[in-house]
């Protein structure tokens, strides 16, 4: 696995699915996606969890409420690889490549 792609989700039901699709279409394969429901009221942590029936590639968390610093740290610390991080300007170097 190259990399890991971190979605925080806090009552975003009415976005959620086209943002996972989104990642979903992307041309390369060797990814996974955790989306971290951070104590979503609006059914978002539901739509969460019939997204990841989707792709083997999606994997849920789930949280009480923490803030959106918290849920993407949770989702750091439960990427397949946590020991590896992204270097500052890869993913703009990543973009150019295109």
């Amino acid at each position: 696995m190259k990399f890991s792609v971190v979605i925080p989700v806090y009552n975003v039901k009415e976005y959620l699915e086209r943002c996972v699709t989104s990642v979903l279409n992307q041309p390369c394969a060797d990814y996974e996606m955790i989306l971290v429901d951070d104590g979503s009221t609006d059914g978002s942590g539901a739509l969460c969890d019939r997204l990841a029936l989707r792709s083997p590639k999606i994997r849920v968390i789930h949280q009480k409420n923490g803030g959106l610093g918290a849920a993407r740290n949770t989702g750091l610390m439960r990427t397949s690889q946590p020991r590896h991080r992204t270097r500052p300007r890869r993913l703009s170097r990543i973009y150019r490549q295109r």
